[in-house]
């Protein structure tokens, strides 16, 4: 059947595609960031000025009421890897 393709979930917050694409998961990105504001008592006020976001976008976001691009949650996992500066 053309058109269907399955998605496999890694570890790093990445669904491969039949290809091999790579896609970030909303769930798995949303679940880091609410790790790591938990571990370092950042604000998500502060992790939405930095991803360029508003402040009801991220904390709709973290509640899973709005999923995000995959530009802005390659940028939230580089924040979340790298740390905030």
């Amino acid at each position: 059947m053309a058109g269907i393709f399955l998605l496999c979930q890694s570890p790093f917050g990445l669904n491969e595609k039949g290809g091999g694409n790579k896609v970030l998961s909303n769930q798995v990105i949303r679940e880091q960031l609410s790790e790591y504001l938990r571990q370092h008592g950042v604000k998500h006020k502060h992790i939405a000025k930095h991803a360029g976001l508003s402040d009801t976008t991220i904390c709709l976001f973290l509640q899973g009421q709005r999923e995000l691009p995959e530009e802005k949650l390659r940028t939230i996992q580089s924040l979340i890897k790298n740390g905030l500066n």
